[in-house]
């Protein structure tokens, strides 16, 4: 797979929303770059469905459709993602950031996050506040 972006939770959510505010000017650079590859862990869209179902988020139901509108692929959970993962060591308990690290490590990819402990692990990281 070639080099590009997986765009966590939060940095999903705010660039689908539209909350500038919460993105940085390097991150939204990115986000509209088409020649950029950007990909969204199919485990995202699992971890934001759990909130919104018990009332912790509130999104639109067509995210997974804008996401696609947007050219951002969906990357689903590989093997591969599953070997990197059993090996992380445990600085991160979310098991959902824990999977992105994972993949971000098999497939050569940065991971577009605020989470500042996702900076523990041997991973390409942007502080999407950047």
């Amino acid at each position: 797979m070639q080099r590009g972006t997986l765009i966590d939770s939060s940095v999903l959510l705010w660039a689908m929303l539209n909350m500038p505010g919460f993105i940085g000017a390097k991150t939204r650079m990115i986000l509209d770059d088409e020649h950029i590859k950007r990909y969204v862990s199919v485990a995202t869209f699992w971890e934001l469905t759990i909130k919104k179902s018990i009332g912790k988020l509130a999104f639109p139901d067509d995210l997974v459709e804008q996401t696609s509108r947007a050219n951002i692929t969906v990357l689903p959970i590989e093997n591969s993602h599953l070997n990197k993962l059993i090996l992380l060591p445990h600085f991160h308990r979310d098991p959902f950031d824990r999977l992105l690290i994972a993949q971000a490590q098999a497939e050569n990819l940065t991971l577009l996050t605020t989470d500042k402990n996702i900076k523990l692990y041997a991973v390409d990281v942007l502080d999407a506040a950047a």
